[in-house]
C-alpha cells in the first residue's frame, strides 16, 4: 500500500512547526514531504547569541536532513515548487522517489518572503 503525502512547501519556522505537530500524530499510511531548496535553516536568533558566545555556535544551522526520525515518517526533497496543481506539485529538480511531480492529499505552503 502506497503512502499518502502531506506536502509542506518551505522549511522555515512555520513549516517546521507544522511538521513537528504532524509528526507525532501522523497515521501510518501518511508521509510528510518537506520541499525546501536550501540544505539547512539559518536560525537568526541563535546567530545573534552565537556571535558573543561559542556555546551554541554549532546550533546556528539546522540541517534539513535531520528533520525526520525516519523516512517512513518524512522525506526531504531539495527543490523548489514550480507549479501547484489540484492534487500535486511540480518540483524544479527531479527526486529519486517522486520524479518531477509529487502527489498529495494535503498541501501546506509556508514559504518565506524574498528579500
Amino acid at each position: 500500500m502506497s503512502k499518502k503525502n502531506i506536502v509542506v512547501v518551505g522549511g522555515g519556522y512555520a513549516g517546521l512547526s507544522v511538521i513537528n505537530k504532524l509528526e507525532g500524530t501522523l497515521p501510518s499510511n501518511y508521509r510528510i514531504v518537506l520541499v525546501e531548496k536550501q540544505e539547512f535553516m539559518f536560525l537568526r536568533l541563535a546567530a545573534a547569541r552565537a556571535s558573543t558566545s561559542e556555546d551554541i555556535s554549532d546550533q546556528v544551522l539546522v540541517a534539513y536532513d535531520r528533520v525526520f526520525k525516519s523516512q517512513d515518517v518524512g522525506v526531504v526533497v531539495k527543490a523548489s515548487v514550480t507549479q501547484i496543481k489540484p492534487h500535486s506539485v511540480v518540483i524544479s529538480t527531479p527526486h529519486d522517489l517522486f520524479g518531477s511531480e509529487i502527489d498529495f492529499e494535503y498541501l501546506v505552503c509556508q514559504t518565506a518572503p524574498q528579500f
